[in-house]
Order: structure tokens, then sequence, then C-alpha cells
């Protein structure tokens, strides 16, 4: 019984350090989603200016890429209409 219940007041106090930070999602969303980014469209580069945030963010948590680069290469084609 000792064991149940110091398992879980570990759990109940580990939560807290697990839980989600809403604050640092609202703002990564929000600049994922700003003018800056230009919709991370093609157009104006906003794909690449999403991306490089992302690396980023990435870079700033400590988290190591997966091969030498954040970042994956790929192309195909689409239809712009500039105004």
């Amino acid at each position: 019984m000792k064991n149940c219940v110091l398992a879980l007041i570990l759990i109940f106090l580990s939560v807290d350090s697990i839980s989600q930070d809403l604050s640092f999602a609202r703002k990564v969303i929000d600049t994922l989603c700003s003018k800056e980014m230009y919709g991370r469209g093609y157009v104006k580069s906003g794909d690449l200016k999403a991306a490089n945030y992302i690396e980023n963010q990435f870079k700033e948590i400590g988290l190591k890429p997966l091969l030498s680069n954040y970042q994956q290469k790929f192309e195909f084609d689409i239809n712009t209409f500039e105004n």
C-alpha cells in the first residue's frame, strides 16, 4: 500500500513537469501564421522562412538532427499567381 501511495504522489508531482506549455505553443502558432511568413507559401519564400523558424526552434530546445541537417529538400511543380 505504501508503494502505491508513493507512486501516486510521484505521478501527481510529475504531471506539471510534463504538461504542455500553452503560451509557448500559442507563440509558435502565431509566428507560423503571421504575415511575415506569407502563409508559408512559395511566392515570397514564406515556406523557407517557416522552415528556418522551425529549425531554430529545434536548435533552441536542443533537438539533434537525424541526418546532417534539420531540413529535407524536395521539389514538386506548382502554379503560382503573383499579384
